[in-house]
């Protein structure tokens, strides 16, 4: 919950799981902070094309790409594929 006060305090959007649908490619920069399977196939799909992805923290188990959104990641070409562990750092990163 400290993470997601942070984010919002500065002023970026936050959705939920249920509101991913009405989002897809939508962003040209996204956090994914939460670190689940689930969460980060998810947060692919928000990306635009030729925009940044963060993920930030400790994955809480390991990370599978599911294939299409590996495709879409190389589509899209998207700008990296960033892991961070520093708001701070992840911050910096996205205002660049």
């Amino acid at each position: 919950k400290g993470k997601l006060n942070f984010v919002k305090k500065l002023g970026y959007n936050t959705l939920s799981s249920k509101e991913i649908s009405n989002h897809i490619d939508k962003y040209d920069k996204v956090i994914e902070a939460v670190g689940t399977n689930e969460s980060i196939n998810q947060s692919i799909l928000l990306v635009k094309t030729f925009g940044k992805l963060v993920l930030v923290g400790n994955p809480k188990e390991d990370v599978l790409f599911k294939k299409n959104n590996y495709w879409k990641i190389v589509k899209k070409r998207m700008i990296g594929l960033i892991y961070y562990h520093l708001w701070q750092i992840t911050l910096n990163i996205l205002n660049h």
